[in-house]
Formats: structure tokens, C-alpha cells, sequence
């Protein structure tokens, strides 16, 4: 148990419990943000309520990849892989929630139809 005294263990526990609950939280939120934000139904959505998994798969595979490709080609050590991809994954996400920040919301009644607001939109949905 000596595990249970060391800074570094703690520090991986409470990222990994941080990032658990706002990647839980986001999904869970992203279907009421789309009907109360755009006046979107979620359900309606068909491809585009799936994106954020599919990319999350593929990025996922293709850093699992370059991780290993870090470690053996050119010799990186396991720590900082996994903290690069560690924090270049948080960023990701940071910066999506930023730039749905700026994504201007549709009123009801207006019919401007802003398309590069959805857009926008989706492209930072799925960096969640």
C-alpha cells in the first residue's frame, strides 16, 4: 500500500476523476445544449449524434499508434508520452468547450438559419 502515499498516484487519481466527470457530464449535457442552445432534437440529428464517439474511436487507435512510435522510434519514456497525450488531450477538450462559447445560439423565431453556426458547432462537439 505504499501506493497510497505517493503525490504522483494522487495526482493521476484526481485527473483521472476530473476528466471522467466532465467527459461524463458533456455527453450527458450535449443532447439538452443542442435543444435549448439551436432548438435542435437530438435524436433527429441520426449521423451527427454519433460523431463524437466515432472520432473519440479513431483518435483514440491513432494515438495509442504514434504513442508507441514515440516510445520506440525515437526513444521517448513512457512518463512523457503519456503526459503529452495526456495533456494534449485535455487541451482538446478545453479548447472545444472555449469554442462553444462563441457559437452564437439560435432564438426561437429566428430564422437567420445560420449554418456555420452548427457547423461550428459540431466541429467542437466532437473534440469533446
Amino acid at each position: 500500500l505504499a501506493f497510497a502515499r505517493s503525490r504522483p498516484f494522487w495526482a493521476v487519481v484526481a485527473t483521472h476523476c476530473c476528466y471522467n466527470w466532465s467527459c461524463y457530464f458533456s455527453l450527458s449535457w450535449i443532447p439538452k445544449f443542442f435543444d435549448s442552445a439551436y432548438s435542435v432534437n437530438y435524436s433527429s440529428l441520426g449521423f451527427f449524434s454519433v460523431l463524437p464517439y466515432l472520432v473519440s474511436i479513431v483518435v483514440a487507435t491513432a494515438a495509442g499508434r504514434i504513442a508507441d512510435v514515440l516510445e520506440a522510434t525515437i526513444g521517448c519514456s513512457v512518463n512523457f508520452v503519456r503526459k503529452l497525450f495526456n495533456t494534449i488531450g485535455m487541451l482538446g477538450s478545453s479548447v472545444a468547450f472555449v469554442c462553444l462559447a462563441f457559437v452564437s445560439p439560435v432564438r426561437s423565431g429566428d430564422d437567420s438559419g445560420d449554418s456555420g453556426s452548427i457547423q461550428s458547432m459540431w466541429l467542437a462537439a466532437t473534440w469533446l
